[in-house]
């Protein structure tokens, strides 16, 4: 996946989307196989089936029209996601809402807990805080733990000190010297 190009995106005309689906539903080839003839992922053969089944048109740019959503509905369509556990995909032939517009829902209502919005309808996020994170439960034993752990080095190093203070007592008593007061 690293390093791979993405294809760049492809439009397809109206005959060959209907051809498609006409493949899928009257000759009830798969969607892979499908796919492979087109040359696309079957996702995008799936979603055109769907789209087909459940508005009767061939291609979602037949169906869109530039609206403006309420927070109301914005919220129920985050709440399918969240709480019906509804696929992103599913979300959108629902709705007839493109995926970019659900991903941003679900992205605003996840940080900030309330969807964001001005006149021009994009969001003002250098004058918003995003929603203060819930803050963990604290383990009440972790200042006691960091206490001991530092009290273990101390002492870890005070036996290394003295070990190192006998050692150069028996040195200085090997050579005959007396030994030092330090």
């Amino acid at each position: 996946m690293l390093g791979e190009k993405r294809k760049p995106r492809r439009f397809f005309s109206d005959e060959i989307c209907q051809e498609a689906v006409r493949l899928v539903l009257e000759q009830n080839r798969t969607y892979r196989h499908v796919a492979d003839v087109y040359d696309v992922d079957h996702s995008v053969i799936r979603s055109w089936v769907h789209l087909y089944k459940s508005k009767g048109v061939y291609k979602v740019k037949d169906v869109r029209v530039k609206s403006t959503y309420g927070d109301d509905f914005k919220l129920s369509v985050v709440q399918d996601v969240n709480e019906n556990h509804l696929s992103l995909e599913s979300v959108c032939f629902k709705y007839g809402i493109s995926d970019a517009t659900v991903s941003k829902w679900l992205n605003q209502f996840k940080e900030y807990g309330r969807f964001i919005y001005n006149s021009r309808g994009r969001p003002k996020i250098d004058h918003m805080s995003p929603r203060t994170p819930k803050k963990k439960a604290t383990d009440p034993n972790k200042d006691l733990l960091k206490e001991l752990e530092y009290l273990r080095a101390e002492n870890a190093y005070l036996k290394k000190l003295r070990a190192l203070g006998e050692e150069r007592k028996a040195r200085d008593l090997k050579i005959g010297q007396k030994p030092s007061k330090h």
